[in-house]
């Protein structure tokens, strides 16, 4: 919040193991004159080379828009509006980077064709200039009531992956579509195993070359007119997507619960590990190998003295070598830990050190974390000073 009760975005960053101040995105002043906007994604090429992305309300009828930030050897660059008409609703919910100065961004926008419709659309930045919208096309999204891009993956400059969900006139799908030597191609949909609803959402992808990707997200199921919700798991081999799966061995408890894949991460073609969380409230991580999705894994909570753990964001360097953040539930409150995978073999969750002090409120969690190489990792996450006054975190593996 700024001095006015306005809310608006910030960014930070690290330099040479130290971070700096956080700072206002440059140029927000003219754009979030509504005072309500936030960074969404984040993603880095280099060192002081990457790009955000979010969403800001002006004072003019309380539009909503998106916009797009890039840092250029170290230096924030003004926020940019999303080029062309500012709709009545706009939103963007992933960016990806594959090298500095081109990366590429997706989300929804609202138009009054046809009766109101949301549309899907992607954006790209090549070589340090962000182009127009795209709305995207195929797989029925021109003629969707509702289509959104949920996550962006750019294995290499000019090749991305987007994918996301779409309501259509009698039924729900997932879509994906490729981006191909800098042009996007038609969208395709992707189809469901017999055990999965057609109410699914993709909430993390991630492409380790053209073509090879992973996803993760949920989809619901009634129970006595409950809404429940089961993770799934599904992969793009050499261009072509399989079914959306259930998560292997992660059963559907017969009263039913909420449970998420949350994050995904691929240390090579065909080799991703997902996490997420059970409907019992325990943290699990599944991974693929050579295509196939192998069994779940529980992660132990036994030296937080608890069961109830929920991973948030996985990272991965090599095939077998991994790491997970999340936040973790006891009868004091709720605390932010982090646990790795060594040569194929998960460890216990520990709590991150130090946080503890300054978790007062007890409210602490782990949202996003990212591993350069084996052993060295970075996890950010918020904790409570108290019940209104929350602050961001850093911790680094060395």
């Amino acid at each position: 919040m700024d001095r006015h009760g306005h809310q608006q975005p910030l960014v930070v960053t690290e330099r040479a193991g130290k971070w700096e101040r956080a700072t206002g995105v440059p140029g927000m002043g003219v754009l979030n004159t509504g005072g309500k906007g936030f960074v969404t994604s984040v993603s880095c090429a280099s060192p002081g080379n990457c790009a955000a992305n979010g969403s800001y309300t002006s004072r003019t009828r309380n539009k909503s828009g998106m916009f797009v930030v890039s840092e250029v050897a170290g230096k924030w660059r003004r926020a940019l509006g999303m080029p062309g008409e500012n709709p009545d609703f706009l939103s963007n919910d992933s960016i990806s980077c594959s090298s500095p100065g081109n990366c590429a961004s997706g989300g929804s926008f609202f138009t009054k064709a046809g009766g109101g419709r949301v549309q899907a659309f992607v954006v790209d930045e090549t070589n340090g200039h962000w182009g127009k919208r795209l709305r995207l096309s195929g797989a029925g999204l021109r003629g969707a009531f509702y289509a959104q891009v949920n996550t962006m993956s750019c294995s290499s400059a000019g090749n991305c992956t987007a994918s996301g969900d779409a309501r259509l006139s009698s039924t729900d799908e997932l879509f994906a579509v490729n981006e191909v030597a800098g042009h996007w191609q038609q969208a395709v949909a992707i189809p469901l195993a017999s055990s999965v609803t057609d109410v699914a959402d993709i909430d993390s992808m991630a492409c380790a070359s053209p073509g090879n990707c992973a996803a993760a997200g949920s989809y619901e199921y009634l129970i006595r007119h409950i809404v429940n919700e089961q993770p799934l798991v599904l992969s793009e081999t050499g261009g072509h997507w399989s079914q959306a799966q259930n998560v292997p061995g992660l059963t559907r408890p017969r009263k039913g619960g909420v449970a998420q894949a949350e994050s995904v991460a691929c240390a090579a073609p065909d080799t991703c590990t997902v996490g997420g969380f059970t409907p019992n409230g325990h943290a699990f991580v599944v991974s693929e190998t050579g295509g196939t999705w192998g069994q779940v894994v529980i992660i132990s909570g036994a030296a937080l003295g608890t069961k109830t753990l929920l991973i948030t964001s996985v990272s991965c360097t090599s095939p077998g070598n991994c790491a997970a953040g999340g936040y973790d539930r006891n009868s004091s409150g709720q605390g932010a830990f982090v646990v790795n995978e060594t040569g194929g073999t998960w460890g216990q969750a520990q709590h991150i050190p130090g946080l503890a002090a300054l978790d007062t409120g007890r409210h602490a969690q782990v949202n996003s974390m990212s591993c350069p190489s084996a052993g060295h990792c970075t996890a950010v996450g918020n904790y409570a000073q108290n019940a209104k006054h929350y602050r961001p975190f850093v911790v680094s593996e060395s």
